[in-house]
C-alpha cells in the first residue's frame, strides 16, 4: 500500500529536542501534524514511526522517539507523492508550521505543524482514519457497522465510459472493488478519477468523485449519460431520487448528500445535457 500520511502526534510536556542538522527546536505542549509520504510499504513507515526505539534518520525521528511524544492517530490518503507537499501547504495556510522541519527535500517551509485543532477532518476531507493495529483495506477502519452499511447497497462505477455494477451484498468499499479489478494497481490515483456512486437501501441514486465524495462538470455529465442504462440494469423506480457529492461524517453512518436532482421521472432521460443545464436543482 502506497500514499500520503498525517501523524496527530500529541507532546503532554513544553520540551527543547535536538533535531538533527537543524538543531534545538523548542516545541510547546499541545498537538502536532506530520506530513509524509510512503511509496513503498506504507503499513511498516507507519509501524516505524510508532516505536520508540529506533535509528534517528529523519527529523520526525527525534520527535517520535522521545517520551513525552505520542503517535494519536493516523490519517491517510491513496495519493502520488506529489499530494505530499499539496497537503502541507494546505496545513500552512491555518496552521503554525515548525520551520525547516521536515522538508529538505523539497521546497515547502515545513512538513510538521503546530496544531489549532485537532479535527483536521473539514481542512482535510479526502483523507481517512488509518488504525495502525487492524490496517485492513487501504488502512480504513472498517467494523460491523460500516460493512452492513455497504451490503445495503449497490456499488456503481463509470469507467473509461463504460459503466460497471458492483455484485449486490458486498461488504466493502469502492477502493476494495477497484482493487479487486485491479484499476488501483494499473493507476494509484483512480479514485480522483472515476465517476462511483450507488443505489442506496431506500432506494435512492447517488454519485460523486474523488477521496472527498465531490460533485465535478465531468462526474455529472458521465452520470447522467449513463442514467437510462443505470436506471435499466438496476431496476431503479422513476421516483427515485438523485443525489450528487456527500457531506463527510463518521464511518459506519449515513452521510447527507450535498446536491438534489430531482427525481428520476423529472429528469427525463431523452433530455440533452444542455436541457439538464437550465433546470433548478436543490442543495
Amino acid at each position: 500500500m502506497k500514499g500520503i500520511y498525517i501523524l496527530i502526534i500529541s507532546l503532554s510536556k513544553t520540551m527543547k529536542i535536538k533535531v538533527g542538522a537543524i538543531g534545538d527546536i523548542n516545541f510547546a505542549k499541545g498537538h502536532y501534524a506530520y506530513v509524509g509520504s510512503a511509496q513503498n510499504n506504507l503499513e511498516k513507515r507507519v509501524q516505524r514511526h510508532m516505536k520508540k526505539n529506533k535509528k534517528l534518520k529523519w527529523h520526525i525521528d527525534y520527535l517520535t522517539s522521545d517520551k513525552s511524544a505520542t503517535v494519536e492517530k493516523v490519517l491517510y490518503k491513496l495519493a502520488l507523492k506529489s499530494e505530499e507537499c499539496k497537503t502541507a501547504d494546505i496545513l500552512s495556510q491555518t496552521e503554525e508550521g515548525i520551520k525547516n522541519f521536515g522538508c529538505s527535500d523539497c521546497k515547502c517551509q515545513s512538513h510538521l505543524f503546530k496544531l489549532n485543532k485537532i479535527d483536521l477532518n473539514e481542512l482535510l476531507p479526502s483523507f481517512s482514519m488509518y488504525n495502525p493495529d487492524k490496517p485492513g483495506k487501504y488502512g480504513l477502519k472498517e467494523n460491523e457497522k460500516t460493512k452492513q452499511l455497504h451490503k445495503s447497497r449497490r456499488m456503481f462505477c463509470i469507467k473509461d465510459n463504460n459503466l460497471f455494477i458492483a455484485k449486490p451484498n458486498v461488504a466493502y468499499s469502492h477502493a476494495v472493488w477497484f482493487e479487486k479489478e485491479g484499476w488501483i494497481k494499473e493507476d494509484s490515483t483512480i479514485m480522483d478519477k472515476i465517476t462511483r456512486g450507488m443505489l442506496g437501501s431506500e432506494g435512492n441514486l447517488y454519485f460523486c468523485v474523488g477521496y472527498d465524495f465531490k460533485i465535478t462538470k465531468k462526474a455529472e455529465k458521465e452520470f447522467f449519460n449513463h442514467i437510462l442504462e443505470l436506471t435499466k440494469k438496476l431496476n431503479v423506480s422513476r421516483d427515485a431520487k438523485i443525489y450528487g457529492g456527500f457531506i463527510k461524517g463518521k464511518p459506519g453512518e449515513k452521510w447527507s448528500p450535498n446536491k438534489c436532482y430531482g427525481t428520476v421521472q423529472s429528469l427525463s432521460t431523452e433530455d440533452t445535457e444542455p436541457t439538464r443545464k437550465k433546470r433548478n436543482v436543490s442543495k
